[in-house]
């Protein structure tokens, strides 16, 4: 499931529904995008899967790893937060020695087991 994060200035995307059998597996892919443009929805994409964290909001409907794996549980409709922190014009969070600020961004997605 492509989850995308826009970078800071932007927000963050909405929006995002998946839909599971009970027992079913799937990985979120989280995607931030880095504009320069604030009015556009253009931008330099990068997958930052591996630098999220990942909670259910009912671990009875659906279930979620620390790497973004999500299984639905039982009937019902949860939601996966996601979260990311990021460091406003740079790829990295090394920046915040430099004095840049970091910013955390949070999502989520519904989650609809049937």
């Amino acid at each position: 499931i492509p989850v995308p994060v826009y970078d800071p200035y932007r927000g963050l995307g909405t929006g995002n529904i998946a839909r599971f059998a009970v027992g079913q597996t799937q990985q979120l892919n989280i995607s931030a995008i880095y504009t320069k443009d604030t009015s556009t929805s253009s931008g330099v994409s990068k997958d930052v899967t591996n630098n999220c964290t990942f909670r259910s909001s009912n671990d009875q409907i659906a279930t979620v790893s620390s790497t973004g794996i999500v299984r639905g549980a039982a009937i019902g409709t949860a939601y996966i937060t996601v979260t990311y922190t990021a460091i406003p014009g740079s790829s990295d969070l090394l920046s915040a020695s430099k004095g840049k600020i970091p910013i955390t961004l949070t999502t989520s997605v519904a989650v609809t087991v049937s």
